[in-house]
Formats: C-alpha cells, structure tokens, sequence
C-alpha cells in the first residue's frame, strides 16, 4: 500500500487521489506508483507499507520524495483599453533549478514570442476571454495555470420555469473559468446590496418566499473584476396569513357605513370570494367588501377565500349584527274571564328591536308596570302609554281606553263565545247522527273531555290614538 506521509491511509482511498492514481501490475516483486495531473500539493515524502492477512510492515527506510516544481503567472500592473486587458505578468516557480531555463509565454495556447532564458516577465494584450501561460522550455508539464482575462458572467438558473416555494433551486455564475473567486450578492435596494456566499453556485435546498430578490454574482481575479446582471427571483406560493376583520365594528348601528377587510399573503396575487351565511355574494379581485348604508336585513356570517393557481385559504368568520331602536310598534287588548266571574282587560305591546327592548306602561303619564303585558279591570278608563326602549332608543304608542272601546270589546267577546259554543253543539250532533253510532248500539259512548284554563282571551286590535317615536344612539 502506497501512502503519503501527510496522509494517513491509501492513497487509493484518499478522494484527492482516487482519480488520478494507479498502480500498474509487475510480477518480479516490484510495486509501482503513478500519479497523473500533478500539483503542487503532491509534493511530499511517499513510503510503501506492506500488508498480508497476518500482519503489517513498513521499512523504516526513508520514503521517496517528491517535488513539484509549480509556475505561477502573476500580474503586476493592469489597465484596461476599451474592452481589452493590457498587463504586465511575470512567471514564477515555487523552487530554485540549478540551471535558469528558458521560459515560453502563450496565449489561448500559442506561443506570444521565442523562449528565452530571461523572459520572466513579459507585457500581453488580452480580450475578455482570453487567457495567458508560462511554462519551461523542453518541459511541456511544467505549464502555470491559466490566468483568464475576465468576461462578463451570466446567471442560470437550475428550474428555468415558475419557481415554487419549497422545492430546491441553485443559481450558478457561468464564466470562463474556475479559477477566479466567485461571489453571490442579494439585491436590497437599487443602491444597496447583500453578500450571501462564495463559489459558483449559490443552493437553495427549500426555496422560501422570503429568498425573492434580485440576485447577482462576481468574478475576481489580478486582471480584474466582473459582475454579472442580475436575475429576477420571484417565488411562487398559494396564499397564507389570511384574516378578516370589521371597520369599524362587527356590532354596528343600523344606517352606518361598515367595511370588511380580507388580508391574505400569495403570489401571483389572491382573487377573494365573499360568503355571507355560506351563500357567495361577491367575487373578484376586490379585498373590501362594503356597506354604505347598512340595514337590518344585512345582518348575518360572512367569511372570505382567498386563491390563486397553488391553493386557497379560508378566513374565520366574523358575525356582522346590526342593531336598531324599537320600530312596528303594536298593541293588542285580551278581555279575560277569571273562574269567579271576575273581568280583566290584559294591554299586550310588541315591537320589533334589536337588541330585544324593555316595556314599560304609562297611566296618565305615570309609570305603572313593566314588561310586555298590563291589566287593567274594564272599568280602568284611562290613557295608556306603552314605551318600548333599548340602547339604541325608544318609541310609544298611546291607547285611550274610553268607555266606547271597553264596551266594544265586551260585544265582541260575547259574540265570539256564542259562535263557539253554536260549533261545538254542531259537531256534537254531527257524532251523535254519525254511522258508526247505529253499528256500534251496545257501545257506551264516553264524553269527551273539555279543560277550562283560568282564562279564556279574545283579541282584539286596538285602534291607537297617537303614536310617539323617539331614537336615541
């Protein structure tokens, strides 16, 4: 097993060396090593170890060394003309020959001038693109890297379509060589900008929407500077972060002006449907959804959704109630009959209000009950007032309870029980005549049941008299 002394295991083993190493078979006991593209970072102390199944060994012979000899171009003054690159390079070696040789200067491969033996530095003209050389005379692998003169760089991009949020994405600076450093800005402001890292690619293993930006790379090197124009990245995800919210309140006062606002995050931008009661009542682009003038009949649950082509959010609900003073102001007069023969007149007022109103009963401007209903005995001849209020205001209405209307009311009540008492007595001799009483002689027929309540109320509309109204905030 061959191994360098920097390196602890086979050098087969080694990933620097596992491409470039080989070890030709011999069958006279001998091993051989062969390294291919030599650098500078080979030289070094290179010992064999023996290995069977039994056991290792490894002479403690010194090792073979091996140098070597490196030349390196290096630019000690540049200037630019136009667009092309005049420099004066000189050629250096990494070691000290016996002998100076003589040193050949190239240009994209071709020899610029003759070898000579003082010819370390030399004056060339490059365009972008362009790169020089200088090597040894007679030695054609002791060639120096090329030094490029460098052209503008480009931008590709690994996914050339619509880039999604959450796949991955690598951005690489095309440019002639490798040997230059490489560098990656993110753009902030046209003025302003960010570096992010080092090499020829930049790797974005879960793009974000949060990576969108412009983004630009460099090449540096002793001819230059170069900077690529930058690429647009805009990330494409479904919309998020949606909300719904009420201005300037979900609870409002029948008549005002009411917005519903739907926020959502997506590109390319949401389109929002509007739902109230699970029923569409909008749809569109607009992320307002507006009442100038609302009214009672608006009240309700409404939501949004906001889309685009990856997906769809749905907002929470948000229950719009829209309240209102007492309006359709009614009352109602029940004469009722007590089992002791007693009689009773019972005021009912309903109103329609949001929220839901509070009574009160007025006799001759005075407050005298509470509540929806009032009774008062039919010889109570009076003016009632009945004030229905809650926050948003209150109405009245005023009934005159005359002589004239309680005896109205007393009529009218005796002709309802007399039509009642006429139906009953026509359907009981209806059953009486009936078949089924001639099939059935020996049957005994049961009486039917008849419950008395406490009461017995006929209605009637009341005519009213004057009718009040007052709203209050």
């Amino acid at each position: 097993m061959w191994t360098n002394t920097s390196v602890p295991q086979s050098l087969k083993l080694e990933h620097d060396y596992d491409v470039r190493v080989e070890f030709p078979l011999e069958g006279d006991g001998h091993s051989t090593l062969r390294i291919k593209n030599l650098t500078e970072s080979d030289s070094g102390e290179y010992r064999f170890k023996f290995i069977t199944q039994d056991f290792e060994w490894m002479s403690g012979l010194p090792g073979t060394n091996l140098t070597v000899a490196g030349l390196r171009v290096h630019a000690n003054v540049v200037k630019e003309e136009n667009s092309l690159v005049v420099a004066q390079l000189s050629c250096e070696m990494n070691c000290t020959p016996e002998l100076l040789p003589s040193f050949c200067w190239s240009r994209n491969g071709r020899q610029v001038a003759p070898c000579a033996t003082f010819q370390t530095t030399r004056e060339i003209t490059l365009n972008p693109g362009d790169y020089v050389t200088c090597g040894v005379e007679g030695h054609p692998l002791s060639v120096s890297p090329r030094l490029y003169a460098l052209s503008t760089p480009s931008v590709l991009l690994s996914d050339s379509h619509e880039i999604l949020e959450g796949n991955p994405l690598t951005l690489k600076c095309s440019t002639d060589t490798t040997s230059a450093e490489h560098r990656w800005y993110k753009k902030i402001r046209p003025s302003n900008h960010k570096f992010m890292t080092y090499g020829l690619m930049m790797v974005f293993s879960n793009v974000s929407y949060s990576d969108s930006a412009e983004y630009f790379c460099t090449v540096e090197n002793e001819l230059g500077k170069k900077t690529s124009e930058p690429v647009v990245i805009d990330v494409k995800f479904p919309p998020r972060f949606s909300s719904l919210w009420v201005s300037p309140s979900n609870v409002v006062k029948e008549g005002q002006s009411v917005n519903l606002n739907c926020s959502s995050d997506a590109n390319p931008a949401a389109s929002y449907t509007w739902y109230k009661d699970n029923q569409i009542v909008l749809q569109g682009t607009e992320i307002h959804y507006r009442f100038t003038f609302i009214r009672s009949e608006d009240a309700g649950s409404f939501y949004c959704k906001a889309q685009n082509k990856y997906g769809h959010i749905t907002s929470s609900t948000v229950f719009i109630d829209v309240q209102y003073a007492p309006r359709l102001l009614r009352t109602f007069v029940a004469l009722s009959s007590k089992v002791t023969g007693d009689r009773w007149l019972t005021l009912t007022c309903r109103s329609d209000a949001n929220p839901v109103a509070n009574y009160t009963w007025y006799k001759d401007n005075s407050p005298v009950a509470t509540g929806q209903n009032f009774s008062i005995r039919p010889e109570d001849v009076a003016t009632y007032v009945c004030e229905a209020r809650n926050s948003r205001g209150l109405r009245r209405i005023t009934v005159y309870m005359d002589a004239t209307l309680r005896n109205n009311i007393i009529r009218l009540s005796v002709v309802v029980v007399l039509l009642i008492v006429v139906l009953l007595l026509a359907l009981c001799m209806r059953n009486m005549t009936s078949p089924s009483s001639w099939t059935q002689p020996n049957k005994q027929r049961q009486p039917k049941e008849r419950h008395h309540g406490d009461y017995e109320n006929i209605y009637a509309t009341v005519q009213t008299h004057k009718h009040q109204q007052e709203d209050t905030l």
